[in-house]
């Protein structure tokens, strides 16, 4: 009885013009934002290898000067990107992709993508990811809300009860034949991307992905189940998204900065400045023993770190108390959790932002550290000492320190998981009239 209800589904699905037309469309989008990101993503890496090896070659080019010049005359930090920030770019194009690496200062990051886009690019670009958390399960809203209310208004389940049939084969038939019909769509985009992409990332995306659409595809029958007509499914299914999808993150992104503001960047500019006032550079120190000039400017360094240490701290800090808030709000909308996650394994997220600002900040340390010791030894340097500093490099992480930091996120969706299995199983009484 269940195999034979979820081939009908599954067919009458695959015939249904609407569910065709809205899977092609659903299909080409992602084909098109993913084509595009993976252009764009490959037209910077180039313009950032260009831009590296430029800098590299002005380093070593500089000429004779003392170490602590060199310092003034300064590196650069670029940021690498990951092949899956192309599907999920994150924060990436609101946050810096270079940093100018000198002594006394750490600078802010610089070069933010969506900075150099007209409004209406900023307007119009949609990646695969906001499809995926955004489209999809609207998609679903429209294949599933009819499934019992609208063979309820068609006395077809008066029809099977009189005959005696349990309700509970049918609820698992249409579940089955439902989802069957839309992993065609589904699976196999997940494989092309397995395939062209990183798999093991790929297949952790799907798992949060297919676990946000069951989530979807429950809450889609368990309101046909219970509705008296398909077009109160129909409203109260498309209020729900706009609630889940629109309107819960948008709200806590408001509540997040009513409660935890962040300074502007000119306010945080003014309060270093004021950190900075009473801490000596020590280039007026030393009175000209090299050595003794050198651990000047290394205590220097080391004060001026620490107050920039502190200050882009507290930063942060505001940041992950944010990020909080949006962890509570998935308590009401799966796509919080899911949008943390996506950009968490597509590296793309704040926490790996900070992991990039961080080490170049350390790299900047090593390197003036260096830079200021060799004037207590040789002097004036020049190509060799220049050659001896390496370029900042930033490898990835692995899978399991990406998600690391969204182990509540992974917990508030196994809960709607399981909210899920629930009323998959209250299914199993349908009122058929």
């Amino acid at each position: 009885m269940t195999g034979t209800i979820v081939r009908k589904e599954f067919m009458e699905l695959l015939r249904d013009g609407r569910f065709r037309w809205a899977s092609l469309a659903l299909v080409v989008l992602l084909a098109l934002s993913a084509l595009s990101a993976w252009h764009n993503r490959a037209t910077s890496e180039q313009q950032r290898h260009d831009a590296g090896q430029s800098m590299h070659d002005g380093w070593l080019n500089q000429g004779e000067k003392s170490g602590h010049s060199a310092t003034h005359y300064g590196s650069w930090a670029l940021k690498p990107s990951t092949v899956l920030s192309a599907l999920d770019p994150g924060v990436e194009p609101y946050a810096g992709t270079a940093v100018f690496m000198e002594s006394h200062r750490r600078n802010a990051d610089r070069h933010r993508p969506a900075a150099a886009g007209t409004s209406a690019q900023r307007f119009g670009s949609w990646s695969a990811a906001a499809i995926l958390q955004v489209l999809v399960p609207l998609l679903i809203i429209v294949v599933a809300f009819p499934a019992f209310a609208g063979e309820r208004e068609q006395g077809t389940l008066r029809q099977l009860a009189s005959l005696g049939i349990s309700m509970r084969p049918v609820a698992a038939g249409k579940v089955l034949g439902i989802a069957g019909a839309l992993a065609a769509v589904v699976v196999p985009v997940t494989l092309a991307g397995a395939l062209l992409l990183d798999p093991a990332r790929v297949f952790a995306l799907a798992v949060v992905y297919f676990v946000y659409y069951a989530v979807a595809l429950a809450i889609a029958l368990a309101v046909s189940a219970r509705a008296p007509s398909s077009r109160t499914a129909l409203v109260a299914l498309l209020g729900l998204w706009a609630v889940a999808t629109l309107v819960v993150p948008r709200a806590s992104s408001d509540l997040a900065r009513h409660l935890h503001p962040t300074p502007s960047s000119f306010e945080f500019a003014r309060q270093i400045q004021e950190d900075m006032r009473n801490v000596s550079d020590g280039h007026s120190l030393g009175g000209g023993d090299p050595r003794a000039a050198a651990l000047a400017l290394a205590e220097g360094e080391a004060k001026s770190a620490a107050a920039y240490e502190y200050r882009y701290g507290l930063l942060f800090d505001t940041y992950e108390a944010q990020g909080r808030v949006h962890t509570l709000a998935s308590l009401l909308s799966p796509t919080l959790a899911v949008r943390s996650l996506s950009m968490g394994i597509a590296g793309s997220d704040l926490v790996q932002h900070r992991r990039f600002l961080d080490a170049a900040e350390a790299h900047r340390h090593r390197m003036v550290d260096a830079l200021n010791a060799s004037d207590a030894q040789e002097g004036i340097a020049g190509a060799e000492l220049w050659a001896s500093i390496p370029q900042f490099s930033l490898p990835p992480v692995g899978l399991g320190a990406a998600i690391a930091p969204y182990r509540m996120a992974l917990f508030v969706l196994a809960g709607w998981l399981l909210l899920a299995a629930l009323l998959f199983w209250s299914l199993r009484r349908v009122r058929v009239s």
